[in-house]
């Protein structure tokens, strides 16, 4: 049986598919802790520095939030952020997959940029 499911507003909550995200798109995830922003407010959680961008983005697994400033896209392109957040999910979802017992057998990226995920269970 096939299901297609889209992922908005994506709320990063699983420290290993972050990690892993991050691993496989070559982002250096900082330890938990306090960071300054721009604006010179803090926000709690694990930093990261985007291809081209000014500023880190910091994400805080214990309440799934993300802060960053990009200063409207004048200090980093809103397409990297998006990446981030799709190889997030992707990652989510086979760790998902993985505690069913399933396991991502195909991985293909569609020409509209989503990706198409075929899962398959080998238990049997």
């Amino acid at each position: 049986m096939s299901h297609t499911v889209q992922v908005k507003n994506i709320k990063c909550t699983n420290e290993a598919a972050l990690e892993i995200a991050c691993d496989r798109l070559g982002l250096e995830l900082s330890a938990k802790g306090r960071h300054r922003m721009f604006d010179g407010s803090h926000a709690e959680g694990r930093s990261l520095k985007l291809p081209n961008w000014h500023q880190p983005v910091v994400i805080n697994t214990e309440t799934g939030m993300c802060s960053y400033d990009n200063y409207g896209g004048t200090w980093g392109d809103q397409i990297e952020l998006d990446k981030l957040m799709q190889r997030y999910s992707i990652e989510e979802l086979r760790l998902q997959a993985q505690a069913q017992g399933l396991s991502v057998d195909q991985e293909q990226e569609l020409e509209d940029g989503s990706v198409k995920l075929a899962l398959v269970d080998y238990s049997g």
